[in-house]
């Protein structure tokens, strides 16, 4: 067994809006920073998860999905997240209110940070 496969994993973000896009993982998210530095915060999420945001001179070269969150009901975490000002992408004929019915198990909803990069909330039904 390896090391890394007992190891809680974390996401690392760039931001080149970094006060922006710490409010919106801190308030409009409702993460909650655990440990802070110039350019650099870290938000705590479920079981041992843990998110840094960093300060970057420049843009990625393209957004992309960077990660998502996990929930047991999507509609209810879409609903909450729609609340706190999050606009969820809309894709023609995929998306109902947010929402896509990625597979028989499970629902996806995107969403972008300030830097245009892409969130995901997925629900996995057995």
């Amino acid at each position: 067994m390896s090391l890394l496969s007992t190891a809680p994993i974390h996401l690392g973000i760039p931001t080149t809006h970094f006060d922006e896009a710490k409010k919106f993982y801190g308030e409009t998210l409702g993460l909650k920073v655990v440990r802070e530095a110039k350019g650099v915060a870290l938000f705590e999420g479920g079981q041992e998860t843990k998110l840094e945001l960093f300060e970057r001179a420049e843009p990625a070269n393209a957004p992309q999905t960077l990660g998502g969150f996990t929930v047991p009901n999507i509609e209810v975490a879409v609903k909450e997240l729609k609340a706190n000002g999050v606009k969820f992408e809309h894709y023609e004929g995929l998306t109902v209110d947010g929402i896509a019915q990625t597979s028989p198990h499970t629902s996806c909803a995107w969403f972008r940070d300030p830097d245009g990069n892409y969130l995901v909330v997925t629900e996995w039904k057995e």
